[in-house]
């Protein structure tokens, strides 16, 4: 076995440089990852808003149609090969107003928030002109998850308006006075 002369080093790394290494990677995730779960929560909530944003606009344009009611249910708003979408002599190429999932009886889980579109009641004297289906108002709720996901719940409804909690509570319909709106 060889020695070494008193001036070599020997290669490699010491133990002192190593844990120093791993403490600097260490410090650098913990300062990151609380900023990416962050990044995640307001990515989710913006999701959130566009998509009330989106119901708030289709049922609108239908109201805009029939005599200011709105859809009985949007399902039908959908425009999947038929054309057919609640809205005369819409294009049957024409892109979806909303997706299928909006369409659904029970809530539904997009981008961690709970997505829920419940209708008002009937309509009553409903024009000729008018779909006789048409509802009097309805609500589209989208709540977290968990805080995980999201910390605002947010609802839209026939008023125009987006209203938010800030618990992440789901709303009720119509909000409770004071409800804070975003523009």
């Amino acid at each position: 076995m060889a020695s070494q002369a008193p001036n070599e080093r020997a290669t490699g790394f010491t133990l002192i440089e190593l844990l120093i290494v791993v403490a600097i990677i260490g410090i650098i995730a913990a300062i990151a990852i609380p900023n990416l779960l962050r990044a995640r929560v307001s990515a989710n909530e913006a999701q959130a808003i566009g998509d009330t944003r989106a119901v708030m606009s289709a049922a609108a344009t239908y109201a805009s149609i029939n005599c200011g009611f709105f859809a009985p249910s949007l399902s039908c708003m959908t425009n999947e090969g038929g054309g057919s979408v609640c809205i005369p002599n819409y294009p049957a190429t024409a892109p979806q107003f909303l997706g299928a999932d909006i369409a659904r009886p029970t809530p539904y889980l997009k981008s961690g928030y709970n997505r829920n579109y419940t209708s008002g009641a009937p309509a009553v004297a409903v024009g000729a002109s008018c779909d006789p289906g048409s509802l009097v108002d309805y609500c589209y709720i989208a709540a977290p998850q968990s805080v995980l996901t999201g910390v605002r719940s947010f609802s839209g409804g026939g008023s125009g308006a987006i209203y938010t909690d800030q618990t992440g509570a789901p709303l009720a319909c119509p909000p409770p006075p004071g409800t804070q709106t975003i523009s």
